[in-house]
C-alpha cells in the first residue's frame, strides 16, 4: 500500500521550521511497524508551496496501531503547523508494485483521473482516507522526460522533485 500526504503551505515564514520538523518526523514514522519506506517531495517553484510525502505500508492497519497514534500519526504531531496549511490531503492507495524510490536527479510525476489509463503511468486505486481522487497514476522519470510529458499533458500532471532520498525503516 502507498500512503500519500499532500500539503499546501500558505505561510512562507513558517516553512523552514515546518520542513526541519518534517525531516525529523519521517524518522519517527519509520520506526512504526508496518511503515517500510518514505520519501518527501516538493513541486518546484509552486506558490504557495506544495509538498508530498510518500510512504510504503504493509497495510492500512498501521493507522490503527497504538505506536502510530503515539507517534503523532494522523496529524497530531503537526498540529502547531495547521494554521499554515491551505490544504492537507491524505490518500491510501492499493499499490501491488509499490512506488520505487526516486533518485535525486529524477522526478515523480502523478496524474489523477476518474478512470485509469495510459502509459507511462502505473495506476493506483484509492482505497482509504480522504479519497480525493479515485485513481492516481505515478511514474518516475528524468526531468527532461517530465518536461516533454508536461508539454503534451499540461495541467493534467503534477511533477514532484525529491527533497530526500527514499528512506527505509531499520526494522523492515
Amino acid at each position: 500500500m502507498i500512503y500519500m500526504v499532500e500539503h499546501t503551505i500558505g505561510m512562507p515564514d513558517i516553512e523552514p521550521e515546518w520542513n526541519a520538523w518534517y525531516a525529523g518526523y519521517l524518522k519517527v514514522l519509520l520506526a512504526v511497524p508496518g511503515i517500510q519506506a518514505t520519501q518527501r517531495f516538493r513541486i518546484a517553484g509552486s506558490k504557495p508551496s506544495r509538498y508530498m510525502a510518500v510512504y510504503t505500508l504493509t497495510s492500512g492497519d498501521v493507522f490503527e496501531s497504538a505506536i502510530y497514534k503515539a507517534s503523532g500519526g494522523g496529524g497530531n504531531a503537526s498540529a502547531r503547523f495547521r494554521p499554515a496549511y491551505q490544504s492537507w490531503t491524505r490518500n491510501l492507495f492499493d499499490a501491488p508494485n509499490g512506488v520505487p524510490g526516486v533518485a535525486m536527479d529524477q522526478v515523480l510525476v502523478t496524474a489523477d483521473r476518474a478512470a485509469p489509463g495510459g502509459k507511462p503511468f502505473d495506476w493506483l486505486t484509492t482505497v482509504g482516507l480522504h479519497k480525493t481522487t479515485p485513481f492516481r497514476g505515478v511514474a518516475v522519470m528524468s526531468v527532461d522526460e517530465a518536461a516533454r510529458l508536461s508539454a503534451t499533458l499540461a495541467g493534467d500532471i503534477t511533477i514532484y522533485t525529491p527533497m530526500t532520498p527514499r528512506m527505509s525503516g531499520a526494522q523492515h
